[in-house]
């Protein structure tokens, strides 16, 4: 007796007109899952990945928004030149916490291989964040894989980088300004400088760094409407961070080694 199975294809739904998808970026900034902080943000996010041959759910997922530009994920670039056509494979050849290497071959050239190494981070002022002193393996594969994929496909992923090369060097949450003493007739009255705490946020590539930030934030006497508006940025600033991490490979539910 033979047993028949179907199986069914499922297609993806996606929009046929500019209003569908203008209503897709308002629901995916309205989520608040991918770390655009308007549904403008989403829609060029959206708009952006499809010109890539990605789908709008995938280019979602691969792009989130690092000093105010969209950066593609190191896995979203490889992604764009596997889909592409013209890439005969692009391998891992070595990967360990002080150098990783990657082999491309384009259809009708020699292979190349391209590494980047833990040297190349301390200069490039990387190796000192926290997610690379944690994950180092896994974001010199990243930085090699986003490297040899522009240097390869340059029509491809012309204009896009990886957040590490987009990303303002680390550098600490900036202090409250000190106390200015301005005299009086009457007596002396102590005046403190207001903090725009925007930039801070903005700043802040780690989430280590966003976490000092935060309870900073926290004891700061603020006007209610200030406070809320800085702990909306403050959230969009740590999903942001957190996607970058996601789509580095980074396991945020597991313990650093």
């Amino acid at each position: 007796m033979t047993t028949a199975i179907t199986t069914t294809a499922h297609t993806a739904i996606e929009p046929s007109t500019m209003d569908e998808l203008r209503a897709l970026a308002v629901a995916a900034a309205t989520s608040k899952f991918y770390g655009t902080s308007s549904p403008e943000q989403a829609l060029m996010l959206l708009m952006t990945g499809r010109d890539l041959g990605l789908s709008y759910a995938q280019s979602l997922r691969a792009f989130h928004v690092v000093q105010g530009r969209p950066v593609l994920s190191a896995a979203g670039m490889v992604a764009v030149c596997l889909r592409s056509g013209v890439c005969e494979h692009f391998r891992t050849v070595e990967s360990t916490d002080t150098v990783a290497t990657v082999e491309v071959k384009r259809r009708g050239d020699p292979a190349r291989r391209v590494s980047f190494s833990i040297d190349d981070a301390r200069r490039a002022g990387l190796a000192q964040r926290d997610t690379w002193k944690s994950y180092p393996s896994r974001m010199l594969l990243a930085r090699a894989q986003a490297w040899a994929a522009r240097e390869v496909f340059p029509d491809l992923l012309l204009g896009l980088y990886d957040e590490d090369e987009v990303a303002a060097p680390a550098r600490p949450a900036p202090q409250p300004a000190p106390m200015r003493v301005v005299e009086r007739v009457v007596e002396p009255v102590v005046e403190v400088e207001a903090v725009d705490y925007s930039a801070a946020i903005a700043a802040a590539d780690t989430l280590e760094q966003l976490s000092e930030l935060g309870a900073e934030l926290r004891r700061a006497q603020l006007p209610a409407g200030e406070k809320a508006r800085y702990r909306a940025a403050f959230l969009a600033r740590r999903e942001a961070l957190e996607a970058a991490l996601v789509a580095a490979g980074v396991n945020l539910d597991a313990e650093p080694a």
